[in-house]
């Protein structure tokens, strides 16, 4: 967690207050997110990942969507116990394959840290490529579009 700002060495107690906050937020304002819980075959916990959706014209820094597309953005976060194991990248294609298949998204955006190298080689083996992009910090933007998926998985199921 030390590339995501927030969240470093949370204990449970933490975890659960910031989970309950979250859910009065989008009690309040609505949704535009999906959040998954990453789990193994047999039940383990081992991660999760939220897609937000980006409003229209969105930009950041030097970085601006198209327009009239709808764009969702997200990440994925492993336990620790659970990295190196190419959980992450099973992962990450799993919810690729959700957003091109499941939701009429036309552009898929990852945010790696430029220091977070095992989460670039994840999002590069799901088939995101970088841009020239630059979030806040030093976080760069990794693209998905359909095409690009369809070219990747085609055939996957």
């Amino acid at each position: 967690m030390r590339y995501a700002g927030f969240a470093r060495n949370w204990n449970y107690e933490q975890i659960k207050g910031w989970y309950e906050k979250y859910k009065k937020r989008l009690a309040k304002y609505g949704s535009t997110e999906i959040q998954f819980i990453i789990r193994l075959k047999k039940g383990t916990l081992i991660g999760e990942s939220g897609i937000g959706r980006l409003r229209a014209n969105w930009s950041c820094r030097n970085y601006k969507t198209p327009q009239d597309k709808l764009v969702l953005m997200t990440d994925v976060k492993l336990a620790k116990s659970f990295w190196n194991k190419r959980y992450g990248t099973e992962a990450m294609k799993a919810i690729a394959q959700y957003v091109f298949t499941e939701t009429d998204a036309d552009l898929f955006l990852v945010p790696p840290h430029r220091d977070n190298v095992p989460a670039i080689k994840v999002y590069e083996k799901a088939g995101f490529k970088k841009t020239k992009g630059i979030w806040y910090g030093y976080h760069m933007i990794y693209k998905m579009n359909k095409k690009d998926f369809e070219e990747v998985y085609r055939g996957a199921k």
